[in-house]
């Protein structure tokens, strides 16, 4: 009852706003347009997050008015809204386009309030990609943005903003310490819906780390506030959090609940991340209990709002918006080498008057003449001075726009071959999966345990190969991103090699694979030990694909010179001469290297390259056809940071 009162009550204002907004009489004032406009857009903020279907018809009968273009900043901020709602509904290439837009729009007219909030919703966009320090750094410059604009509510969104950021790098201090600073700027004005999120995002932070009595406190604080302001989204998002809460708490029947009603809400508003999200936690918990129709039910609905294949559109207008940046630097530098040409071209008519000056003077006397060629001589080499370097300089400039050129083209072929591995290679092992799941589901009473146990193992199988390329893929997208972090320290190679073969001790079982390490001795090294350990595991799981049942793979560990040379040998199908150069560089195809039914992408060696060359060390291989593989690499002994 209390839901359709609040839906006739936002029903009426709209009506209002309708005959309001309707121009009336020729004769209305500019300043009661504005007021109309601005009560446009209080009321699309306030159907954003409770009804998103009627603040977009607002927003886009708003938009065809002509009398908009008169009004730019007004246009710059429904705009911006439309983009928040397309995000709502996890579409977000059309965000994105409508954050840029706005920006866009903002920056035409010197809007700087504008230009900060548009900014902020790409930097969100960054951060859901996983451009972390791209958010960051976007995030600093709408902080200091904000401090000259002066405005206190926005300085207080400047700073969650800029804690979300470090919250998705994981420095969870710096994140809370920026968490309270918001909140510290904002508890003055009584901006309570601002707290909402504050609250909310506070209660994150104790519950990554582990602080659950704290975080349960911050988020019902936040779901009072919510509800007192009828703020749908924010009681969606505090709901799923208790959620959360109890489910860390293991109180199983209470998660449940509070997860759906939180369904219950996004459902209701259309907010497609937080369905997508409270599914698939309810799925789980469902699963967990024995109520498999539910579970099933909820894992359809999950899936129907994965955002997987919009994320790779996502990535791609991130980079084009890059690469727009760079094109309009070029732009800029090719119009001061025309100046600098058109400086040139007046420098030499100067140059022909001053000579023609100089003839002139011959036939007046000797003298006059022996002085002004002296002054002449010594200015043409000033002149000639100059050009040379200003010639050198626009070819240098040139040089300089060719290798921007060659590294946008090399980016695109990369990105192209990126997209390839993720529409191929991760689709298979997916696919595999929905088919074997589907089957069992259809036919679960028929099979016996032995059966099941060979679907879950195969299952098992395609989930590790899932899991291993999307594992790499981030990694390889973070190095070319420059988003990766090493952190070096001394640690023992022996150790490592140890450890990785413990790893993947049933992947050798499997093949009745003998393992030997021939090195017990101290080999220490000064390098980043997560990036050594993923070229290990690399390497060491290609060795057990390509081996033969009841084959052999040797590990050693050999001083030379300065470096210890790290060497994984198998005796298996081996790789001919033709396919090693094929290795090494993610746009060569590995798909037909070999004779193994044993495919892959290759993209986990290209990985050990740059890991193993970002630690300074060097990799290779020797191979022999049907005597098998061995591939090395090595490190300095005294590396200091």
């Amino acid at each position: 009852m209390k839901k359709q009162k609040t839906n006739l009550k936002i029903l009426i204002i709209w009506l209002l706003l309708l005959v309001i907004g309707t121009p009336y009489s020729i004769s209305q004032s500019t300043d009661s347009s504005i007021s109309v406009l601005n009560k446009t857009i209080d009321l699309a903020w306030t159907l954003s997050n409770k009804k998103p279907d009627s603040a977009m018809l607002i927003i886009n009968r708003e938009l065809n008015k002509k009398s908009i273009e008169s009004n730019l900043q007004k246009k710059a901020e429904l705009i911006r809204i439309k983009g928040i709602l397309y995000f709502y509904k996890v579409d977000y290439v059309k965000a994105l386009d409508y954050f840029i837009e706005s920006k866009n729009i903002s920056e035409s007219i010197n809007f700087k309030k504008g230009i900060a909030s548009a900014k902020k919703n790409i930097s969100l966009i960054y951060r859901v990609q996983g451009f972390y320090d791209k958010g960051l750094q976007m995030d600093l410059e709408i902080l200091k943005m904000q401090k000259e604009i002066g405005d206190s509510v926005e300085i207080a969104g400047a700073y969650n903003n800029l804690a979300v950021s470090y919250q998705d790098k994981n420095e969870l201090k710096i994140a809370l310490k920026f968490y309270r600073k918001a909140v510290s700027y904002i508890i003055n004005f009584n901006e309570k819906q601002a707290l909402e999120l504050y609250y909310n995002n506070i209660g994150n932070i104790f519950i990554k780390t582990n602080l659950y009595d704290s975080a349960f406190y911050y988020f019902s604080k936040s779901l009072s506030i919510s509800k007192e302001n009828n703020d749908k989204q924010m009681e969606c998002n505090s709901l799923a959090y208790l959620g959360e809460y109890y489910s860390l708490t293991k109180n199983f029947k209470k998660s449940i609940f509070y997860y759906e009603k939180s369904l219950e809400i996004a459902k209701d508003i259309g907010i497609v991340y937080e369905i997508n999200d409270v599914a698939e936690r309810l799925y789980e918990l469902y699963f967990r209990n024995n109520e498999y129709k539910k579970a099933y039910t909820t894992l359809l609905l999950a899936k129907s709002t994965a955002d997987s294949a919009n994320n790779i559109e996502t990535m791609q207008k991130i980079i084009e918006f890059e690469t727009a940046i760079k094109l309009k630097q070029e732009e800029e530098l090719n119009k001061l080498n025309q100046e600098r040409i058109a400086i040139q071209n007046t420098l030499n008519i100067n140059k022909e008057k001053q000579l023609r000056n100089i003839a002139i003077i011959i036939g007046i006397t000797f003298i006059v003449i022996a002085i002004i060629f002296f002054i002449s001589a010594r200015r043409k080499s000033i002149y000639n001075k100059r050009l040379i370097e200003q010639k050198d300089e626009i070819i240098s400039q040139k040089e300089e726009i060719e290798t921007q050129r060659d590294n946008i083209e090399e980016l695109n072929k990369t990105k192209d071959k990126f997209f390839t591995i993720i529409a191929h290679d991760l689709r298979n092992p997916i696919s595999g999966i929905n088919k074997l799941t589907n089957n069992m589901c259809s036919e679960y009473n028929s099979f016996t345990k032995d059966e099941l146990k060979n679907y879950i193992s195969i299952i098992n199988k395609s989930t590790l190969q899932a899991n291993n390329l999307l594992e790499n893929l981030l990694h390889w997208a973070m190095m070319q991103t420059n988003s990766i972090k090493t952190t070096p320290s001394e640690f023992n190679l022996n150790d490592v090699i140890i450890e990785n073969i413990s790893l993947l001790n049933n992947n050798a079982k499997l093949k009745s694979l003998t393992i030997v390490f021939e090195n017990n001795q101290n080999n220490i090294v000064f390098a980043d030990k997560e990036m050594i350990s993923t070229t290990i595991r690399n390497i060491y799981n290609n060795a057990i694909k390509f081996s033969n049942n009841n084959g052999s793979i040797i590990f050693s560990i050999n001083k030379e010179n300065d470096f210890y040379k790290v060497s994984i040998s198998d005796n298996g199908i081996g790789i001919s001469e033709k396919d090693q150069k094929l290795l090494f560089n993610i746009r060569n195809s590995t798909k037909e290297i070999g004779k193994s039914s044993e495919k892959g992408t290759g993209l986990g060696l290209i990985l050990c390259k740059e890991f193993i060359e970002f630690n300074k060390g060097s990799i290779g291989i020797i191979s022999e056809i049907n005597k098998g593989t061995t591939f090395y690499f090595t490190l300095p002994i005294h590396i200091r940071a």
